[in-house]
């Protein structure tokens, strides 16, 4: 019979990768589909101020992929760092902010194109 702080273990790993897995997929999204976006209004010349408003929100899941795809190496130095009885305060607290970092990146990029949006005046306004 498995060991119970052996199986807890195992289920933890496996939700930090399925979790891991998520934030990357929802930044990723995020950036295609903004992407997609962009493109159809590329050529509309009264989007020219919006353009860099979308821009910001592609690079901003950007970094929410990165930090997401970051997450398990700096678990794993954490984990490695405590196992060798080193004092590395600032792995663990890098693993245990991380996931929230990703969440504020994918806000971010959600709500700087429309705020981008909310400020173009009437005559700027796209017409698809």
């Amino acid at each position: 019979m498995p060991d119970s702080k052996t199986h807890l273990s195992e289920a933890k790993e496996r939700f930090v990768l399925e979790g891991q897995r998520t934030y990357i997929a929802i930044n990723g999204a995020g950036a295609i589909a903004l992407l997609t976006f962009m493109q159809a209004m590329w050529d509309k010349a009264n989007t020219a101020p919006l353009r860099i408003w979308i821009l910001i929100g592609v690079l901003s899941f950007v970094v929410g992929v990165v930090i997401g795809a970051a997450i398990f190496p700096v678990r794993h130095w954490a984990y490695v760092h405590n196992v060798s009885n080193e004092s590395h305060f600032v792995y663990r607290l890098m693993y245990r902010y991380m996931p929230a970092l990703t969440l504020f990146a994918f806000l971010l990029g959600i709500m700087l194109p429309m705020y981008g949006v909310a400020t173009l005046t009437d005559s700027q306004h796209c017409r698809f």
